[in-house]
């Protein structure tokens, strides 16, 4: 069973299933739906959810169409890549449970899900192997050790993808990693969430390492600390400028609910996905 942060990998996979079958987003997935129902029947063994934010009846809905949107947008961005581009290897990180490889529609190369390892133990464990499906686990993608020795490509334009995971790495730790993949693969594309150079949201606070530490405690943690005045964290930062370290790393392309504007009524409330996702290619 997963535990703590490993939870946060099925989150995705559940909202997106629900906003599936509610018929606010497509990308129909029967291997989704299969995940999704198995652990719907997990948690309701255990009679409650072992992570708050699967309690989705008490889930704001913003949040809920929020990641799932940015599914179905990462969804269309890549296979958009695909289709442009014509990809030898992708390597999906921070993969949770999602099952995108099965919804890439022309992708004929290699497939690589990368997590912790009791992360990829379970997906094993739900999805039979597949020819060019493969499943790597590592402790940690912020050591070099991750790029130079644990990723077996050998295309020298591979395809990155980091949906949702960035959020859980600090601010230094994301610039050494888009850094290092960058001097290792000269030639790869980077799909992520946009991180922002000066004030990238990260779950380094008090309040949301608390959260990651007791998962199944998030409600009321949140119902506690709100009481109180939590002052920000001092950065003690070695790295002042993201955009001078990074420098001939670029953001080529956005796609953001500010471009793509779209509106989702339900409860006869209407809501608008708030995703920003960014293309990142090293300036040749």
């Amino acid at each position: 069973m997963l535990k703590k942060v490993e939870l946060t990998g099925v989150v995705t996979l559940f909202y997106s299933e629900y906003c599936s079958q509610k018929g606010f987003i497509g990308a129909n997935d029967v291997y989704r739906t299969q995940i999704y129902e198995h652990y719907r029947q997990l948690f309701s063994e255990k009679k409650k959810n072992p992570h708050h934010l699967m309690s989705m009846e008490e889930i704001d809905f913003q949040g809920i169409i929020n990641v799932a949107y940015r599914n179905y947008i990462f969804d269309k961005v890549i296979n958009t890549h695909i289709e442009n581009h014509g990809s030898k290897e992708i390597v999906n990180l921070g993969c949770g449970m999602d099952t995108r490889y099965f919804r890439l529609k022309n992708f004929k190369g290699e497939y690589f899900d990368v997590d912790f390892q009791n992360v990829i133990n379970e997906k094993r464990k739900l999805l039979k192997k597949r020819e060019n499906y493969y499943f790597i686990n590592t402790k940690s993608i912020i050591e070099d050790s991750f790029f130079v020795k644990e990723l077996p490509l050998l295309s020298e334009t591979p395809l990155f993808v980091a949906e949702g995971l960035f959020c859980y790495i600090e601010y230094e730790n994301i610039l050494r990693v888009v850094k290092k993949l960058f001097e290792i693969y000269p030639n790869a594309v980077l799909i992520c969430d946009v991180f922002l150079f000066e004030n990238h949201q990260c779950f380094s606070d008090f309040r949301s390492k608390l959260i990651l530490r007791f998962p199944e405690k998030g409600e009321l943690i949140y119902k506690y600390l709100d009481k109180f005045s939590l002052r920000p964290k001092e950065q003690h930062s070695s790295i002042k400028d993201g955009r001078e370290f990074l420098k001939g790393i670029d953001l080529i392309d956005v796609y953001s609910s500010e471009k793509i504007h779209v509106e989702i009524a339900n409860g006869g409330v209407i809501f608008s996905p708030q995703f920003w996702i960014g293309e990142y290619r090293r300036n040749m």
